[in-house]
């Protein structure tokens, strides 16, 4: 399974905001399919998030995740966060298009902005952010959410890691899709 979604990432060409997907090493393979494990094992909404949260940390050492979901009016709220608390963003809305979340999820594509000081889209709400990595998570071409991953420097997001979390994004949409009621 995660061999025929590396080969329909290779194919579908560069996204309008990230690298395209590099092949991925053995190694990152291995890393993923108990990943993928553990993620679809968890039926539990409130046990999900913080799953794969952990689970990510495996892949990618970020220093803040959000994970938004789509709520009856359109936006995107925050439904989960790793680095700082919730209360500092469950009031931010995000509307389709606006920063770098609102723009992947619009796109359907994953955003890579290496330096958010560069980027007009982006909405400061966390100090000290540098790097950051918004990916739609779709099912069936449907926005279940956006992993917003979040670092302190340039280069915190390896093309490795870039290709893991973009392979993994289809696995947690499902999943999310599955444990949401």
């Amino acid at each position: 399974l995660l061999r025929i979604a590396c080969t329909v990432l290779r194919k579908s060409g560069s996204s309008k905001g990230a690298p395209p997907a590099p092949p991925l090493s053995s190694d990152v393979m291995a890393q993923l399919l108990p990943i993928v494990r553990e993620v679809s094992s968890v039926l539990d909404p409130e046990a999900l998030l913080p799953t794969i949260a952990r689970q990510l940390k495996r892949i990618v050492d970020y220093k803040f995740l959000d994970i938004f979901l789509p709520q009856p009016d359109g936006t995107l709220q925050a439904a989960f966060v790793e680095g700082i608390s919730l209360e500092a963003v469950s009031r931010l809305k995000i509307r389709p298009g606006e920063g770098i979340v609102g723009s992947a999820a619009v796109l359907k594509e994953p955003v890579l902005v290496p330096d958010v000081r560069k980027d007009p889209r982006y909405i400061p709400v966390t100090p000290g952010v540098v790097s950051e990595l918004a990916i739609p998570l779709l099912h069936r071409d449907r926005l279940i959410g956006v992993l917003n991953v979040e670092g302190t420097a340039e280069t915190d997001f390896t093309p490795d890691a870039i290709a893991a979390l973009r392979v993994l994004a289809g696995h947690l949409a499902g999943a999310i899709e599955n444990a949401t009621p």
